[in-house]
């Protein structure tokens, strides 16, 4: 994706900004790259080089952060965090990481008529809870739904997602089709949330991800399209003790 801007677009920040209340799913925080990238701020970019994830490049952050995801899953299980399998704990994350990246530029899409373009090595994200920042990025005003999965699939899937993915692979072992499911679920929980907050959606949520999963390497991820979404792969919660299965699971059928 060719990059066009070097600063915040001021219509991009407004429409990020009229989504916030659906939840902190869908938080985003702005700033500079001197304000995140400062030591001990606790904040890590997320520029992954597209190819050869692993070359030349720190990701102690993403070790820690599954780490992390592994002791907390834990946690409500009741079990030892060895009893938790990293590629499990893996999978699990990358669903949450992904679900935070896109649920705002999804419901940017769709209540606000402006598709966020976000570019990874201005896009910051901290350990827990805490919402994704960004530093740079421009708006594509979108009108159809599949004008709204164009922009996402260039802006977001192929730009931040993709690279992500191939990280994961690459590190914690967990397949391509799962990790590809897992961002799936991330956009179909996101429309759903959307769909459930009684505003007014000049594009359904449902139709842009529907869209969107007939993109790239989007396509196959789902048996069955929102709102009655079931994804082709499962996530590997049902691997962690007491886990079970998801609602959206393809083994749930």
């Amino acid at each position: 994706m060719t990059r066009r801007v070097v600063s915040l677009d001021p219509k991009v920040v407004a429409a990020l900004h009229s989504v916030r209340s659906l939840g902190s799913f869908f938080a985003v925080e702005f700033g500079t790259d001197v304000e995140f990238g400062a030591a001990g701020a606790g904040w890590h970019s997320l520029d992954v080089p597209p190819g050869d994830p692993l070359r030349h490049r720190d990701i102690g952050w993403l070790r820690h952060r599954v780490s992390s995801a592994q002791d907390a899953i834990a946690g409500t299980a009741a079990c030892a965090p060895g009893d938790v399998p990293l590629r499990a704990a893996a999978s699990i994350d990358l669903l949450g990481l992904s679900a935070r990246i896109v649920s705002p530029v999804l419901a940017a899409s769709v209540l606000a008529g402006l598709t966020p373009m976000l570019y990874p090595d201005r896009l910051w994200l901290r350990p827990g809870g805490h919402p994704v920042a960004i530093t740079e990025s421009t708006g594509t005003a979108v009108t159809s739904p599949p004008e709204a999965a164009r922009a996402m699939y260039s802006g977001v899937v192929e730009s931040v997602l993709a690279p992500l993915v191939s990280l994961y692979r690459s590190e914690f072992g967990v397949s391509t089709r799962v990790l590809w499911g897992d961002v799936a679920s991330a956009l179909n929980g996101a429309a759903q949330v959307v769909a459930g907050s009684g505003r007014y959606q000049p594009l359904r949520a449902d139709d842009v991800v529907a869209a969107l999963l007939a993109t790239g390497e989007l396509v196959g991820t789902a048996r069955s399209l929102p709102p009655r979404f079931v994804r082709n792969s499962c996530c590997l919660y049902y691997r962690i003790p007491g886990g079970g299965l998801c609602g959206d699971c393809v083994l749930a059928g």
